[in-house]
């Protein structure tokens, strides 16, 4: 009688010993969580793809419609080899009602955390450019009236194995053919993967 009843309780007890050994359900992956273009990305140093600067105290992150495939928000690329080269950016914001466009060009580097200032001198080592596009009202360029020091692109880690820079940028640019209309970026931040070529 005993052991008939254990031959009844037997798949009962292994039922609830597998029940009991079952691992907890992983949660279910959110995937990619929505930008908030309202609000400057971290200023990280892990090659987050990440790039944004207040223009004129607002806060601007390129961008593109979602349906606008080919064209990148963000692409930063190196002529690099065995850690020296130029680099070459563009970072483009071209959602309604706003289609603003901004590019950024490195000159000789030694690929290690750095300081470049802009300079109208094309010889400088140190030279960066920026042009930037705003809508249809033209084009900016650095304010070389301005201290050097406040056209500043600066550069805080660089990873040659997992190929991406991050670091700083803060500078004034003034209108093309109007020397009154100026725009000022201000803490501006990028955590960004580099193409090298």
């Amino acid at each position: 009688m005993k052991k008939s009843i254990f031959l009844l309780l037997l798949p009962l007890l292994a039922a609830a010993w597998l029940f009991a050994c079952r691992p907890e359900p992983l949660p279910p992956n959110p995937g990619p969580q929505p930008i908030d273009y309202t609000v400057l990305p971290p200023a990280t140093q892990e090659g987050k793809n990440t790039f944004g600067c207040l223009v004129n105290g607002e806060v601007w992150i390129p961008r593109v419609p979602i349906f606008s495939w080919t064209i990148y928000d963000k692409a930063l690329s190196f002529d690099e080899s065995k850690g020296l080269g130029y680099g070459y950016g563009t970072f483009r914001l071209v959602d309604a009602p706003i289609a603003d466009w901004m590019s950024l060009s490195f000159g000789f580097t030694f690929f290690e955390p750095s300081v470049f200032h802009t300079t109208p001198d094309d010889s400088d080592s140190s030279l960066f450019s920026v042009l930037f596009r705003r809508g249809n009202s033209g084009y900016y360029e650095p304010d070389y009236s301005v201290p050097l020091a406040s056209n500043t692109w600066k550069v805080t880690k660089v990873d040659t194995v997992k190929n991406f820079i991050s670091g700083t940028f803060e500078f004034t640019l003034i209108h093309k053919t109007n020397p009154n209309d100026t725009l000022k970026f201000t803490e501006g931040r990028f955590d960004l993967p580099y193409y090298p070529q």
